[in-house]
């Protein structure tokens, strides 16, 4: 008897060894958990400030667009009335020779005149 109850007091310190190993590895898994969930809170937060800067660079992005196109309509309107200042341009030469030239044709008819 006293054989039986010697060993299950060593059954009972080997049971209780495991159990304290088992204890210690739940402790350490528990840790390694709240490390991992901590990790994760870290990397949603990063994930949480990158969607609002995706947010904030689309907004950015539409802005300028519209922008874009207020310049790029603006730049048609100018190229376009530069167009017809140069064709005004191009037309007043036009004249201003005919001028110079008729105003030539005038000057030898009186220098003619005079002679």
């Amino acid at each position: 008897m006293e054989r039986v109850a010697h060993e299950q007091h060593g059954r009972i310190e080997e049971l209780s060894d495991e159990l304290s190993r088992k204890d210690q590895e739940i402790e350490g898994l528990m840790q390694a958990l709240d490390e991992e969930e901590k990790e994760l809170e870290v990397l949603e937060n990063k994930s949480n400030d990158l969607e609002q800067m995706l947010q904030e660079k689309e907004f950015a992005l539409r802005s300028l667009e519209v922008f874009r196109t207020k310049a790029l309509t603006k730049l048609a309107t100018i190229v376009d009335k530069f167009d017809d200042l140069h064709s005004l341009s191009e037309s007043l030469l036009a004249e201003v020779e005919n001028l110079q030239s008729q105003l030539q044709e005038r000057d030898s008819e009186i220098s003619l005149l005079r002679q």
